[in-house]
């Protein structure tokens, strides 16, 4: 196993932001889908996605983990959020927090916060307000199996009665197939166990990608008109965001943003799903021109 490095504010600061606290509910809005939306096909529409949610504060390094961020975004009407998995430093109770590994070292960069304190809040807001699909992207990066084990295990308590079972495309799937599901998407790291749960990994079923990507994709264009596109930002110091009307310009249904980054684009961003978190395709240019 790999050594861990904490590179975060000391252990006197870490509950700040570590746990749900008091989440203010009273802007959130209801947000269910019509008759004609649940017939579209998710290759056929944009869905409002965030990046790093756990992340509180601007930067994405050096920061808290924050349970009460995840509740926020999805109060917001955010409808895809993504949490990075690691070991913990004591035992096998997994943990979130932004990290990598290098030359075999375990870095971690954030607070670290146990994974099922946000999976309960997943479970409780989710779909509070909303009959929406939930889309739950796992960056698995623990290594021992019995935390992956228990990353299921957790899945299982809060969540199972809102798997989906389906071996269609995703970019195929309609909403109304979805309705008050969680769809769980991952790029790897996962064991026997942990793959059933998984919907779908990305490099055999979907695409994600960093905004710096979206050039070399030539076919990215035609393969969205059946598929499903991640495209994340590529700052991993900053939050920044990049300008989200690049990637739905090549049709990529779940442009990822931090919302904890107040910039230009994330206001562009925030206008373009302010009405709803999920918007036609074919609606892209009546939007944009009243944003």
């Amino acid at each position: 196993m790999s050594s861990i490095i904490n590179c975060f504010f000391p252990s006197c600061c870490r509950s700040f932001c570590s746990k749900e606290d008091e989440i203010n509910e009273q802007n959130a809005t209801q947000f269910n889908m019509s008759d004609a939306l649940a017939r579209k096909k998710i290759s056929e529409v944009f869905i409002a996605f965030s990046h790093n949610t756990y992340i509180n504060g601007e930067l994405q390094i050096l920061t808290f983990s924050s349970v009460e961020e995840v509740a926020r975004v999805i109060l917001e009407g955010v409808r895809g959020i993504e949490l990075d998995i690691l070991d913990s430093q004591d035992d096998s109770t997994p943990m979130v927090s932004h990290g990598a590994e290098w030359n075999n070292l375990n870095f971690r960069v954030s607070s670290p916060v146990k994974f099922e304190d946000f999976i309960k809040s997943v479970s409780k807001y989710g779909w509070k307000y909303s009959d929406l699909p939930l889309f739950l992207c796992l960056e698995l990066n623990a290594k021992q199996e019995e935390t992956k084990n228990k990353i299921a295990a957790i899945l299982e308590q809060y969540l199972k009665d809102r798997f989906i079972i389906s071996s269609t495309q995703l970019g195929q799937l309609t909403l109304g197939e979805l309705r008050n599901k969680v769809v769980i998407l991952s790029g790897g790291g996962y064991n026997s166990t942990l793959r059933r749960l998984i919907d779908y990994v990305h490099d055999q079923n979907f695409r994600s990608l960093g905004f710096d990507s979206l050039e070399t994709e030539d076919d990215l264009i035609s393969f969205n008109q059946r598929s499903f596109t991640r495209v994340y930002p590529n700052n991993i110091v900053l939050g920044k965001n990049s300008d989200p009307r690049s990637a739905w310009a090549k049709g990529c249904s779940a442009v990822a943003m931090n919302y904890n980054y107040a910039d230009p684009n994330l206001d562009i961003y925030r206008k373009f799903f302010k009405d709803f978190p999920i918007v036609e395709k074919t609606a892209l240019q009546s939007k944009l021109k009243k944003i």
